[in-house]
């Protein structure tokens, strides 16, 4: 044990040298930096509390306080302490893994076939730099290790005019960071599905929404005297947010309001996009395929989304509650031209969503949680209409179940096996080209280290 003390202690100097740092979803750096344990900010890992909630929007600063980039004494071992100085914050790595294990031959379209294993965001390292670089201006950079594009990167002014009355941040940023819940605070291994849509069948997946992809932009922000009110407003390229393909032209914005009480908060979230990246095909009845083409000049898909975030917490467990509501429009036909004819036309009516997820995290201890999950995705009836003739489309609901217990053998380590079950019922399990497909369940196994 003393010799795995030691290693740990080099490994984290080693990275303070270098200048990596840990993603979102743990940063060890801030409890380095501030000697207190994670569960000062957290709940249930990665489930903040109100003093992490507090700590992030005054610019990672404790509440009631601007540090900015003072120095920090970061114990290393029990005998051995190492300063560090603004330019030089503390900084954490995380690694992180798993396995699928899926039923062979089933899924839609055969696509398992022959299939037991898969990854799980394959074995990846990622690297963040978070604080504050002065009192009340911070910054964040989120770097996928040995990916091309950072997922977040951007300067955050706080407690302007007076604390907590008013934030900015501006860069490439998680544009569903601040609300009660949201998909990335889920303790399961999936994201939530009332953000993301099944999974487990392709009718139920996002229909041009993508809020939960980081995009380039501002917002501004506020927790009046760090009250029990938080507002936020923002607007967006929508590159990042449809970025199916280049959509340049592409807009989005949203604005969002959320209370505190005691043990629990709730917060309501209007987001909406003008897009042009989802190819759309349609059937000639001679059993020809046509693919009417997305114009990114021409912004002709819209989404309208209302997200509603229920948090209860516990210090033995944590409830969280999201539901959904969504509507995507194409707001004018498509069209295949010849010059300047028109040869053939699709209109399609407005496709409306409403879905929920309900999960309970218990946790029995400082090394052990479990968990379960439910969440229901029902995707209404539609009509596409190809050259004046109609056809209406099916309603699709699906259910998926989980399962979780997660096991901490230190507290940088963490390994987690969760079962993912299908209950989406035979009328849920039929494509929008009527072809059936199995029941897909799955076992995941995850593992992640934290220095």
């Amino acid at each position: 044990m003393t010799s795995l003390r030691y290693f740990s202690a080099a490994l984290a100097a080693a990275a303070i040298i270098l200048g990596v740092s840990s993603p979102a979803s743990a940063m060890t750096n801030f409890s380095r930096k501030y000697s207190v344990p994670c569960a000062t900010c957290h709940s249930s890992w990665p489930k903040l509390n109100d003093v992490g909630v507090q700590f992030k929007l005054n610019g990672y600063q404790l509440p009631d306080s601007q540090d900015g980039g003072q120095a920090s004494k970061v114990p290393l071992t029990e005998s051995l302490f190492l300063d560090v100085s603004p330019a030089n914050p503390p900084v954490s790595i995380i690694m992180y893994g798993g396995a699928t294990l899926i039923q062979p031959d089933n899924g839609y379209k055969g696509k398992q076939e022959g299939k037991f294993f898969c990854c799980v965001d394959g074995n990846d390292v990622n690297l963040e730099v978070a604080g504050s670089a002065a009192p009340n201006i911070a910054y964040r950079i989120s770097l996928p290790w040995g990916k091309e594009n950072i997922s977040q990167g951007y300067l955050r002014f706080t407690n302007l005019f007076s604390p907590g009355f008013l934030g900015v941040d501006l860069g490439l940023m998680n544009v569903i960071d601040n609300d009660v819940v949201s998909d990335k605070d889920s303790w399961f291994a999936v994201p939530l599905p009332a953000y993301w849509g099944s999974a487990y069948h392709p009718g139920s997946a996002p229909i041009g929404l993508g809020a939960h992809i980081s995009d380039t932009g501002g917002r501004i922000y506020g927790r009046p005297n760090y009250g029990m009110f938080t507002y936020e407003v923002g607007s967006f390229t929508g590159a990042g947010i449809t970025g199916r393909q280049e959509d340049d032209n592409a807009q989005a914005y949203t604005i969002m309001g959320r209370v505190d009480g005691e043990n629990i908060s709730f917060s309501l979230r209007h987001w909406g996009n003008k897009s042009a990246w989802r190819n759309r095909e349609a059937n000639l009845p001679s059993g020809e395929k046509l693919t009417f083409v997305a114009d990114s000049s021409v912004l002709d898909e819209k989404t309208d989304q209302l997200i509603l975030g229920v948090r209860y917490s516990d210090p033995k467990f944590v409830v969280d509650l999201v539901a959904d509501r969504t509507t995507y429009s194409l707001v004018q036909p498509r069209n295949i031209m010849d010059g300047e004819t028109v040869i053939h036309s699709l209109e399609v009516s407005p496709q409306n969503r409403s879905a929920f997820s309900l999960g309970l995290t218990y946790i029995f201890n400082q090394w052990m949680e479990g968990g379960i999950a439910a969440s229901v995705i029902n995707m209404e009836k539609y009509t596409t209409t190809l050259d004046g003739v109609m056809v209406e489309m099916d309603a699709v609901s699906t259910t998926v179940g989980q399962l979780r217990f997660t096991f901490s053998p230190a507290v940088n380590t963490r390994i987690a096996l969760e079962a993912q079950m299908d209950l989406t019922g035979a009328e849920g399990r039929v494509g929008a080209d009527g072809l059936e497909y199995d029941v897909q369940n799955k076992l995941v196994l995850q593992w992640q280290l934290v220095l």
